[in-house]
């Protein structure tokens, strides 16, 4: 593929344009906090049950909702793998233009979340004992742990629907209203765990009954989703092609479910480990690094997950240059926050370890608490960086390198290491928490090894596997919503397709319509805007030329606006002098797509099928 990134003309060069992060950039900033709130909701109910346990129960309760934290992550992996993994299908399609396959994964998705959590609600009826003895393994924590845990089985179906369907609504493009839907629900939880634990007394049953509470509360604000304008996922039968979609759904969503299959194997093997080595107080310090894990999470995951969405559209798109602005956003922001996490850790130790119910006169706890804390802190900016390159070969397609980066993460080093230092290192627990940091920094190497090897063996130039095209030419450019850029860039599309073969109907009828669509971008898109505010708008255009056939994409996040159906203001919708029905016209097809908050129109000019009369007609307009 030739690509011609900056493109320099006038008198004097005044005038540069190249494909800049800047549309990238700021959607992927309104994705960022919406993510990270529901990131938020989704960790914040099993760390305000721990907290307020450990304040109104005791420090015993926060062990045992810690221990249950298998099961929870049993629990997110199956909503994971379904709502992760379609909801990441479903951008892929709708980067590809195939909304009718988006609408067939969408609808398959929700049906397996409902179906899955209605059967684990009734296997629970029966399992919940065997599983409190499981994971208790008959201490004198067992039947706290069946309280807490017993609720969380009843409340499946919810516990799977609410944050799946969180997932599929912020691949519709509507992250305000997901994060919205796991707010609600976690408000609710926080209201209902002062209700049922404090003014009912209901205990350890309470928090989870809270929860429970709190996510049938989400429910109804998701249910009012499917009656918003602004949806453009529909349900359709999947048909045909079900057992497909779903082999796709799962082999997508698999490193996420993963992550939480494997988080539950580490819990087990740490519980398990910090008991013999430190008896009880190791369970609660243990619970304590796991909670520590989960808020800097909210944040560290907020940002990978921000990408992953916005990532696959863009790979679905092959917008190479589209998914690498992406990337290096989400590192920025990943290492920002994991540092800012890191800072806390290591300068506040022992209020963090108060927080979560530590008590200063208990000084063998408080000391074992803080050595842990500040030893397990430093592994967070590696561990922020593994997440995100797990999330990056999921959104991109790499399915076995992402999983590679996950039992690299969760499993590989992790287990090994821990079993074998917390004999070498006893003392206090000191080979535990060192072990947290070394397996980080060599799940960041295996990452990157594995990645060298397959990109030799795929012939791409980087751990990346992105691979460029020698099927077309092209130019991928972004223009700020100025008159001036939007006058220039008719004559540098011009130039290009000149440059690469095309006629010169093609490149004037290509250079044109760029003109004249950009121009009603500016007015119905950005319309209301005025001064610093519109300036800071851009357009990203870009145009392929084949063998037989000249792509153009323009790229907006304006207004929803659909030139072909969308009134105009000044009455020219049936002109046919109008440019944009002289686009429609002059070129052999015209298509829009309202995608992840963004306008996507795609003409297309077939070389042999081209009107002469057309194009000279829209040269004299």
């Amino acid at each position: 593929m030739d690509s011609i990134k900056t493109i320099s003309f006038g008198e004097a060069g005044q005038i540069k344009m190249a494909r800049t992060g800047a549309l990238v950039d700021r959607k992927f900033t309104q994705f960022l906090i919406p993510t990270i709130l529901m990131s938020m909701a989704l960790q914040l109910g099993t760390i305000v049950d721990g907290i307020i346990c450990a304040q109104f129960i005791g420090t015993d309760a926060l062990a045992a909702i810690n221990l249950c934290a298998p099961v929870i992550l049993a629990f997110g992996a199956i909503y994971s793998i379904l709502g992760v993994g379609g909801s990441t299908v479903v951008s892929t399609c709708l980067g590809q233009r195939d909304k009718d396959k988006a609408d067939r994964v969408y609808t398959l998705g929700l049906f397996l979340l409902l179906t899955v959590g209605v059967l684990v609600m009734l296997l629970g009826f029966f399992l919940a004992p065997a599983v409190a003895h499981f994971i208790a393994a008959g201490s004198s924590m067992e039947d706290l742990v069946y309280k807490y845990v017993s609720i969380y089985f009843y409340g499946a179906p919810a516990f799977f629907l609410v944050p799946g369907l969180a997932y599929y609504v912020r691949a519709d493009g509507n992250p305000t209203v997901s994060a919205l839907i796991l707010i609600i629900a976690n408000v609710v939880n926080l209201s209902c765990d002062v209700i049922y634990i404090i003014v009912f007394g209901l205990g350890i049953r309470g928090a989870a009954l809270a929860s429970c509470t709190g996510y049938v509360a989400g429910f109804f604000v998701a249910f009012a989703y499917f009656f918003s304008s602004k949806r453009t996922l529909k349900f359709k039968f999947p048909g045909g092609g079900t057992l497909s979609f779903i082999k796709e759904i799962l082999s997508t969503g698999l490193p996420s479910a993963l992550n939480s299959v494997l988080m539950f194997v580490k819990m087990y093997v740490l519980n398990k480990v910090a008991l013999n080595t430190l008896g009880d107080a190791g369970a609660t310090v243990i619970a304590l690094c796991n909670n520590c894990l989960s808020f800097a999470a909210i944040f560290i995951g907020g940002a990978a997950q921000t990408m992953l969405p916005l990532m696959a559209m863009l790979n679905g798109e092959n917008d190479n240059p589209g998914v690498m602005f992406t990337l290096k956003k989400a590192v920025k922001v990943v290492l920002e926050a994991s540092c800012v996490m890191l800072i806390i850790f290591e300068l506040f130790t022992t209020s963090v370890a108060m927080l979560f119910g530590v008590s200063l006169a208990d000084i063998e706890l408080m000391e074992v608490s803080r050595l842990a804390i500040h030893l397990f802190g430093l592994s967070l900016p590696i561990f922020g960086i593994n997440y995100l390159l797990m999330c990056f070969y999921q959104a991109t397609g790499h399915k076995a390198l992402a999983i590679v980066a996950t039992v690299a993460q969760g499993l590989l080093f992790i287990v090994p290491l821990v079993l074998i230092l917390s004999k070498v290192f006893p003392y206090r627990g000191i080979g535990i928490w060192i072990s947290f940091v070394i397996a980080e920094c060599l799940t960041m190497a295996t990452v990157f090894v594995v990645g060298k090897i397959t990109a030799a063996k795929q012939g791409a130039d980087n751990i990346w596997l992105l691979k460029s095209s020698d099927e077309f030419k092209e130019l991928d450019i972004s223009i700020n919503v100025k008159t001036e850029e939007i006058s220039a860039v008719s004559e540098c599309i011009q130039d290009f397709c000149s440059q690469n073969g095309a006629s010169d109907y093609i490149a004037t009828v290509t250079g044109l319509s760029a003109e004249e669509l950009v121009y009603n971008t500016l007015q119905n898109g950005y319309g209301k805007q005025t001064g610093k505010k519109l300036a800071q708008n851009s357009v990203d255009i870009n145009i392929k030329i084949f063998d037989e056939e000249v792509v153009m994409r323009i790229r907006d996040d304006g207004k929803p606006c659909n030139p072909l159906e969308c009134d105009r203001d000044d009455g020219k919708a049936d002109d046919p002098t109008d440019s944009i029905n002289i686009v429609k016209k002059i070129s052999s097809s015209v298509e829009y797509e309202r995608t992840m908050g963004m306008n996507n129109l795609i003409v297309k000019y077939k070389k042999g099928e081209l009107n002469a009369h057309g194009a000279a007609k829209a040269v004299t307009a």
